[in-house]
């Protein structure tokens, strides 16, 4: 059984979050997974699917037939899937693609060059990233545009805090 089965009924995603690499068939787009999408978009969306750092070196093949899919199908459609949520964030996706993608251990200095850059400050980047990661989390689409998620969640977070 997968090591994912935990993600899939929506019990606990940090399950996911010490794991370096997915099948296709766990992708969920939690944020652990979000996150290894976006450093791995180059490989997924040329069609490949990143290799198991864990390779055994063996390449044979088990004479399966993988369903009614072309071998690349899955690895584009994570890709795109990735792709187009990101988009939809706008500059904020840029933000969020680009603290990731440099990722070398100080988050807080990627976020301080960011705030420098576009003359905002650190914590209106960090809750940049914050809402990107949240549309860009989850395995259905979202109904509705990124600035409406944005107003439903300011608005969930005001509620939270008079309670």
């Amino acid at each position: 059984m997968s090591e994912c089965q935990v993600c899939k009924r929506r019990k606990a995603y940090n399950s996911c979050l010490s794991k370096e690499w997915f099948e296709p068939a766990d992708m969920r787009y939690c944020s652990a997974q979000i996150i290894w999408v976006i450093r791995n978009i180059s490989t997924l969306r040329d069609g490949f699917w990143p290799v198991d750092h864990r390779e055994t070196g063996y390449a044979g093949s088990t004479n399966k037939p993988n369903g009614h899919r072309a071998p690349f199908e899955k690895a584009a459609i994570v890709a795109a899937t990735a792709e187009r949520r990101l988009t939809e964030c706008g500059v904020d996706g840029l933000i969020l693609e680009y603290i990731i993608s440099l990722d070398y251990g100080d988050r807080v200095e990627l976020e301080n060059r960011l705030a420098h850059y576009l003359k905002t400050t650190i914590e209106d980047i960090d809750t940049r990233f914050n809402y990107a990661m949240g549309y860009c989390c989850g395995y259905r689409e979202r109904p509705y545009p990124y600035t409406r998620f944005i107003s439903f969640t300011k608005h969930r977070r005001n509620n939270r805090r008079r309670n």
